[in-house]
């Protein structure tokens, strides 16, 4: 309708014009919109005395000027633009849809972190010891059976408690002797070898029973302390299992002896010397 002058825009109401033909095109199916929205096809009319000249293209077509039945001309060239339309529509190269963008190649994923070290297994702290040996405490020579714990607070140091017997049959006279020992070690040798030495201090209970009806005291004990050093080797072939063996030198705060009528019946020194060997398992 931009082609057409004042005057011929006054007596064609151009308003009510654009309005049928818009509405026939949609009728139609086809999609009107705005001369700046770049469509595919453009509707070009203009005047030229008593016609009207409408242009799609190449292609042309008259109307003529009826001002007395304006309302038939409208739906007139409203017809006349659809059949130009369509015709036009027809020699257009068919639709292809844009293709989708192609998607953007994946990044490469970043390489997974290495898994965590393991964290080491918790170290053992505690031993249980089983084991017999000899007690050798001049002049004689007595067997000895220990049963021991060890608490590692460290992997140097060690914290010992054992617990010790000796017994001593005898036809006129029985004796018993048991330790209690306290003490601490420092390891010197770790893995599946270990040396560890230590002192000890710790108690010795002296029990004897006489058996001759004649003694003055037929049944007793006593009490003395005792101090001793030690070395402790022990092997761990497998899992928490232990081979262990012990050699200490103890000193007793005094020697023991018995005698009835003159006659010895038990003597032991203070001085003493264990040697034990046995099995254990740690935790």
């Amino acid at each position: 309708m931009s082609d057409l002058d004042r005057r011929a825009y006054v007596e064609l109401d151009a308003v009510a014009l654009e309005r049928s033909i818009v509405i026939r095109l949609v009728q139609e199916g086809f999609a009107v919109v705005a001369p700046n929205a770049a469509p595919e096809l453009r509707i070009r009319l203009t005047r030229s005395g008593r016609r009207v000249q409408l242009a799609v293209q190449e292609r042309i077509t008259e109307v003529e000027v009826d001002l007395r039945r304006l309302r038939e001309f409208h739906l007139e060239v409203a017809q006349k633009a659809v059949e130009l339309t369509r015709a036009a529509a027809a020699a257009l190269p068919p639709f292809e849809p844009a293709k989708p963008p192609e998607p953007e190649p994946e990044a490469p994923k970043p390489p997974e972190p290495p898994p965590p070290p393991r964290a080491p297994s918790p170290r053992p702290q505690w031993n249980v010891l089983a084991a017999g040996g000899v007690l050798l405490r001049a002049p004689g020579v007595d067997p000895r059976f220990v049963l021991a714990g060890r608490f590692a607070p460290s992997s140097l140091v060690g914290v010992h408690l054992e617990a010790g017997l000796a017994p001593i049959p005898g036809s006129s006279l029985s004796a018993y002797d048991g330790a209690l020992l306290l003490g601490a070690g420092l390891q010197v040798i770790g893995g599946v070898f270990r040396l560890e030495v230590g002192l000890s201090l710790g108690a010795q209970l002296h029990v004897f029973a006489v058996e001759l009806p004649i003694a003055e005291e037929r049944m007793g004990s006593r009490v003395d302390f005792v101090g001793r050093p030690f070395v402790r080797a022990a092997l761990n072939p497998v899992g928490g299992f232990l081979v262990w063996l012990q050699v200490g030198a103890g000193l007793s705060s005094r020697p023991r002896e018995h005698r009835l009528r003159n006659e010895t019946l038990y003597v032991r020194g203070a001085l003493w010397l264990d040697a034990v060997i046995g099995l254990g398992w740690e935790t």
